[in-house]
């Protein structure tokens, strides 16, 4: 199972996000283990978690030059989610780029 981390900050769309996230797990045909890694102190919870890829929220346009940065000095691949496809739970259209 590939570890993948989302990169986000707390609101109630990324509690929407990852409910949908966890619905799609729990479907048992997901095929990936996702850890939240909210914003300020997301960097703990990758060092922690070591995961395979990350997927940066729409939420983190302001900080995402940092995210983004911190990303490629660990050798993390990753991808920016649509903000149409984050805000409106589309895990499968998400997740599909996940590499």
């Amino acid at each position: 199972m590939k570890k993948v981390v989302l990169i986000s900050r707390k609101s109630g769309q990324t509690d929407s996000f990852m409910t949908a996230v966890n619905m799609a797990a729990e479907k048992g045909d997901f095929g990936f283990e996702v850890k939240l890694a909210l914003h300020p102190k997301h960097a703990e919870v990758i060092e922690e978690f070591n995961p395979e890829f990350a997927i940066i929220s729409p939420e983190m346009i302001v900080w995402q030059a940092e995210v983004e940065k911190y990303l490629k000095e660990k050798n993390i691949p990753y991808i920016t989610a649509k903000g149409s496809h984050y805000g409106t739970r589309q895990v499968a259209k998400i997740f599909e780029l996940v590499k």
